[in-house]
């Protein structure tokens, strides 16, 4: 049961970075410069795939030796 429970968080957690990628329809964003002249969105879509490659590296470890 605990490892059905694992299945359903990480899959609510990949949907939910899935959802972050759709963000331009969720908030709106200014194309005015933010962080070393780039714009916020762009910041903000670094940090989700970020985000993704760190969860993802968790993932893999997690479910390697299984």
């Amino acid at each position: 049961m605990k490892e059905k429970k694992q299945v359903y968080t990480w899959s609510l957690l990949f949907l939910a970075i899935a959802l972050l990628t759709q963000s331009n329809l969720l908030f709106e964003f200014s194309s005015s410069p933010w962080l070393l002249g780039f714009p916020k969105w762009l910041w903000f879509m670094i940090g989700v795939h970020l985000l993704f490659v760190a969860c993802l590296y968790f993932f893999i470890q997690k479910f390697k030796d299984d």
